[in-house]
């Protein structure tokens, strides 16, 4: 073994495995599956991770949290009276997939400050 801290540790050969576990599984064909053909544009595989099932998700617990912000707020008596949280409206996947697509075109199109992100003009 190597010197850790200046101790030396005693190295056991490998155990002999206890019992054959080759033939309790099924090799299948491991690798990606329903894969996009390869000239797709990159949404294609955005969408590969980001499903409907995950969009829908993303609204429903986004509108899930401002509710109960709303409600936590409104009866601990935190509620200011010019609140963005009281004009409060629910998102839809429509509107969280245009905000993701901002946020990723701010990741890859930096600038040093933000209002250079809604400048029409550089």
């Amino acid at each position: 073994g190597l010197p850790r801290n200046n101790v030396w540790v005693k190295v056991y050969p490998p155990e002999a495995p206890r019992f054959d576990v080759k033939d309790k599984f099924e090799v299948r064909n491991p690798g990606p599956t329903n894969m996009p053909p390869r000239n797709s544009l990159p949404l294609k595989y955005l969408y590969l991770f980001l499903t409907d099932y995950i969009w829908n998700l993303m609204v429903k617990e986004t509108n899930l949290y401002a509710t109960n912000e709303l409600i936590i707020k409104t009866s601990n008596g935190t509620l200011t009276l010019n609140s963005r949280i009281r004009k409060w409206v629910n998102v839809t996947v429509k509107e969280v997939k245009k905000y993701i697509a901002v946020v990723i075109n701010m990741g890859l199109n930096y600038k040093k400050n933000y209002k250079h992100y809604r400048a029409t003009s550089t």
